[in-house]
């Protein structure tokens, strides 16, 4: 019988894509099941139609409770992935090692230590990264447990094998691409402004017959800039690490632990007062689930505190027809819970000028993901809601973001290869400092910036030299990797990674 169970239980996760440390933290996958991830009974899969037309949406297997699969399931973190770290109270430091933070049988005991800390002290990352590397305390109301979190836009700091490490040069950290639009606050947490505010004030239309990004600009002013959305697409992503990959993860990473995550990192966001986590809608797989359940909640805290919300969510699949009626309404995957959302017109012919490469690739059967900034209204009993504002990103297979066919194709070839990489992201859409496409941080001595170029009109042919002049200079010419599209169809070979 112990031989079958095992079987069994192989094959499940097998068939389910198994929940390990080497997605999820154990207080992660705690927080998961409060929150209603794991569903009892056999694995579902997501075949709900659209409400537009009747299309499948995700093809997701629901896990099944880990009372079934008892402690077979592996919860012990990758090494590579947590670093000692050191907690400072009243000017006494005291170091905690990997096994004390991730091993159940002193579970009880780091819960304690982090409890003790939350709020008092100082908590620093051990990794091999340079500058201070804090780490927040957060208290989850919904596992009632404490965990550790990075400062907001302080992943740059972190080394490339620590679970908090997140792409990119000192510019994307908080004197480059986030100054200004991300504020980051004493507990580690982040304040935003949205250029369109969270509050519907009576009497008030925030949107006039030009869209945000037509508007002239605002004179100089002293308050904090106001991030698009956009870029606040692009931090969520990075700070769910949504934006990097490791081998480990193949076959493991799929759509509701991507949005779980999305639903974590916009807990630690701030919009005014409002937290932004209250004001986010994200897709549900069933209509009868806790994902629903809880739109459907926050979709009512908003209504009466009058406040504006967030979706987001992959379109739904191309179709000709969705295409037409998507200048009506917002067509996306895993709509239960979330209002209909209707576009003003012209918005959508908008966004197909400002996202040609999200919509071309959607339009192409790729995944695309959008946000919205929605008003909900409520007449007899019925839910609908008007897009004030929206913003696309398209996504690989593996959700990772691309900006181009020529990125994607990157980007899959270097998960088919096993490489570690990440995507470094653009929050302020207006900033001027040099990306790399991506990052590879797998290679001996140090990372190496990645760059596509997939065109050769005049304006993108001299960004390209600024590109190439500031690569060799920074790097030296075989510090970096190139592939210029126009001139070869082949992806060349990779640097190597370290041994």
């Amino acid at each position: 019988m112990a031989v079958l169970l095992r079987m069994a239980r192989l094959r499940l996760l097998q068939s389910t894509q198994q929940v390990s440390h080497d997605v999820f933290t154990d207080l992660e996958i705690k927080r998961m099941k409060k929150q209603g991830f794991f569903e009892s009974g056999r694995p579902r899969f997501g075949n709900e139609v659209n409400r537009n037309t009747e299309t499948p949406l995700f093809a997701l297997a629901e896990i099944e409770s880990d009372a079934k699969l008892g402690p077979s399931i592996s919860t012990r973190p990758r090494m590579s992935d947590i670093h000692p770290v050191v907690i400072t109270t009243n000017g006494q430091a005291k170091r905690y090692s990997v096994e004390f933070q991730t091993s159940p049988d002193f579970g009880r005991s780091w819960q304690k230590v982090l409890k003790d800390a939350y709020g008092l002290a100082e908590v620093c990352c051990q990794c091999r990264g340079g500058g201070p590397k804090r780490l927040a305390v957060k208290y989850y109301g919904s596992s009632d447990s404490f965990d550790l979190a990075k400062f907001g836009l302080s992943g740059y700091e972190h080394a490339a094998d620590c679970k908090y490490f997140s792409a990119g040069d000192e510019a994307s950290g908080p004197a480059g691409n986030g100054a200004g639009v991300l504020d980051v606050q004493p507990d580690g947490s982040v304040k935003i402004r949205l250029e369109i505010g969270m509050t519907v004030r009576d009497g008030v239309d925030p949107v006039t017959s030009s869209t945000p990004s037509d508007r002239p600009a605002r004179p100089a002013s002293t308050r904090q800039s106001a991030i698009k959305l956009a870029g606040l697409l692009h931090y969520l992503w990075d700070a769910a690490t949504l934006n990097q990959w490791r081998p480990y993860w193949n076959g493991k990473r799929n759509a509701r632990q991507v949005f779980w995550r999305l639903d974590q990192a916009a807990d630690d966001v701030h919009a005014g007062e409002l937290k932004l986590s209250d004001q986010l809608l994200l897709p549900a797989v069933t209509a009868d689930g806790s994902e629903a359940d809880r739109n459907r909640a926050r979709v009512l805290a908003s209504l009466a505190a009058k406040k504006r919300m967030l979706i987001i969510a992959p379109l739904a699949s191309y179709t000709a027809e969705r295409e037409v009626r998507m200048a009506k309404d917002l067509a996306i995957t895993g709509f239960h819970g979330i209002p209909r959302a209707f576009m003003r017109p012209g918005q959508w012919e908008t966004l197909n000028k400002r996202y040609r490469s999200a919509v071309a690739g959607w339009r192409a059967g790729q995944s695309t993901i959008v946000i919205a900034q929605i008003e909900v209204r409520e007449r007899k009993g019925r839910q609908s809601a008007n897009v004030v504002d929206a913003a696309l990103m398209a996504v690989s297979q593996h959700w990772i973001p691309t900006e181009s066919s020529h990125e994607r194709i990157v980007a899959e070839k270097l998960v088919e290869e096993g490489r570690a990489f990440s995507k470094p992201l653009r929050y302020n859409q207006e900033s001027e400092v040099v990306f790399p496409d991506f990052v590879l941080i797998d290679c001996a001595g140090a990372e190496v910036p990645l760059e596509v170029f997939g065109r050769n009109d005049e304006e993108y042919v001299r960004r390209k030299a600024e590109k190439t002049a500031y690569y060799d200079k920074r790097y030296g010419e075989a510090g970096w990797w190139r592939w210029d599209a126009t001139r070869d169809n082949a992806v060349p070979p990779f640097p190597p990674k370290a041994r």
